[in-house]
């Protein structure tokens, strides 16, 4: 866009503004669009006073739309900047950096808030606003950004830029056949050597591509599912991540995915990614019928991708134990507490014992493996405390061993129940609940334990995965499409503990079940 940012004097990109402006009277005209909610994110104050100066004017000159921006919408327009937006969700946000060359092309590496310390979080949460889809409005190039020492968020700010621009690109590159990946997919498999069939499925959902067993023609032994028509015409995220994925894995397949902008970036290592997670699935459907359907088998080989050849037969290992990927997981709910209005006093004196164990015993039996830090604000919000405090997780602390244990090494700040075992070094993993509270734990909130127990049970849906790709399965399963490197580096602690567990085995850069 070919914007200027008024550096000196008003501190705002009026052209920016301005498109949009249009882009959300465009969206709330349209009766195809408009039952989605909207907001406006701007990098400054200056910007966003001048976007909603903007449309003001818009809503006086089209009073159709005014309806949209009332309160007693459940969610209405709302205009916010970088430092104002945490806490507010829509299903489309469009995002106005405002930033950009002077009159003169000059671009100064001053971005407000982003230049402060911190600033890459507040990045992050502006850009993880939007639930399906987020519109990128600047005048930068990613090109422009002298990112040297200007500091983390700046150089988050070239790199989401720069992903944004390669995302446009793409799906321009697509956008003829809407199921082209899905077909590139499928040839490439086809020409080493395996069967496949496009659309499979008897309801309006169907799986992209599925693969026929090479010794047995009526066997679909394995699906691929793309982020292509299916996948976002389904109603909500939880819908197309998570109980796809589940009811398909009950009924017996076993699925891959692969995301478009990973095709596009390097469509043979995903290529052979497929295959190497089809030859699993062959060997798993093959020693399945061999010992008898009342036992499970899940295979582990390693094998080279052939030239346009059937694949091996490879060796099979069994286990008694069912795959994860054939059972529901159960969404993460939170306790809820009757309130009770209580002085700090009563709080730090001996009487309020019974009282504070027994609101602690509600949240780590809802919640544990449930860190110190939730279960002092749950107790906290309970009893009617303004704030946490030093004070009150110490007291908190102190009556943990009449309603519960802490945990061991890693999770050595989370609650477990009495009579269960701390040291247990996986448990079934908790995705996002349903409600906004539950839709999303800080990762610090989440125990390495579970961290664990969500890398198994990915890698016994895929039976093998790359350990980057894993850890951002895991970040997906938990709500976080797009983890950082600090996410990352927790994420792959989890991954360790699998295999220290011995339910999962390293090979090279690859992670295997067992």
């Amino acid at each position: 866009m070919a914007g200027v940012y008024d550096r000196s004097a008003t501190r705002t990109n009026p052209i920016e503004a301005a498109a949009v402006v249009r882009a959300v009277v465009e969206h709330l005209a349209d009766p195809q669009r408009n039952h989605k909610s909207i907001a406006v994110v701007t990098f400054s104050r200056a910007q966003q006073q001048l976007v909603e100066d903007l449309l003001d004017a818009a809503r006086r000159e089209r009073p159709a739309i005014e309806a949209f921006f009332a309160d007693t919408r459940p969610e209405p327009v709302i205009v916010k900047n970088l430092e104002t937006i945490q806490g507010d969700e829509r299903d489309v946000v469009l995002f106005s950096v405002g930033y950009g060359p002077d009159a003169a092309g000059k671009v100064a590496m001053n971005f407000g808030p982003l230049n402060r310390q911190g600033g890459e979080r507040r990045l992050n949460v502006a850009i993880t606003r939007a639930r399906e889809q987020l519109l990128v409005f600047t005048s930068l190039d990613p090109a422009q950004l002298r990112v040297g020492d200007a500091g983390r968020g700046v150089a988050d700010l070239a790199a989401f830029l720069q992903f944004a621009e390669a995302r446009t690109t793409a799906k321009q590159a697509v956008a003829p056949p809407p199921n082209a990946v899905a077909l590139a997919i499928g040839e490439g498999l086809v020409e080493r050597g395996f069967a496949v069939r496009y659309g499979v499925g008897c309801s309006a959902y169907k799986v992209d591509v599925a693969v026929i067993d090479p010794d047995d023609p009526a066997n679909l032994v394995f699906g691929i599912e793309t982020d292509g028509p299916a996948y976002q015409l389904a109603p909500t995220a939880r819908d197309r991540d998570r109980l796809r994925a589940s009811v398909l894995g009950a009924m017996g397949w076993r699925l891959a995915r692969v995301w478009s902008p990973d095709w596009l970036a390097d469509p043979k290592r995903e290529l052979t990614r497929l295959h190497t997670g089809l030859v699993n699935a062959i060997a798993a459907s093959r020693a399945s019928k061999k010992v008898g359907p009342s036992a499970t088998a899940t295979a582990v080989v390693t094998a080279a991708p052939p030239a346009a050849t059937p694949p091996p037969s490879p060796t099979t290992a069994t286990t008694d134990t069912p795959a994860p990927s054939a059972r529901e997981l159960a969404p993460y709910r939170m306790a809820t507490l009757a309130k009770r209005k209580r002085e700090s006093t009563w709080v730090y004196s001996g009487e309020s014992s019974m009282a504070l164990m027994q609101l602690m015993t509600e949240v780590i039996e809802r919640e544990a493996p449930v860190h110190l830090d939730v279960l002092v604000a749950r107790v906290a919000d309970a009893v009617d405390m303004p704030r946490v405090t030093s004070k009150l997780t110490e007291r908190v602390r102190g009556l943990i061993a009449g309603v519960g244990q802490l945990g061991r090494g890693d999770d050595a700040e989370f609650v477990w129940p009495k009579t269960a075992d701390a040291s247990q070094l996986h448990v079934p993993p908790r995705p996002p609940g349903e409600s906004e509270a539950e839709a999303r734990r800080a990762l610090e909130e989440i125990s390495v334990a579970e961290l664990a127990g969500a890398a198994l049970h990915i890698l016994h849906a895929n039976v093998a995965m790359e350990r980057p790709a894993l850890a951002k399965e895991i970040a997906r399963l938990f709500g976080y499409p797009r983890p950082n490197e600090r996410i990352l580096v927790r994420l792959d602690q989890a991954v360790q503990r699998a295999v220290a567990t011995g339910a999962a085995a390293a090979d090279g850069a690859r992670i295997v079940a067992k």
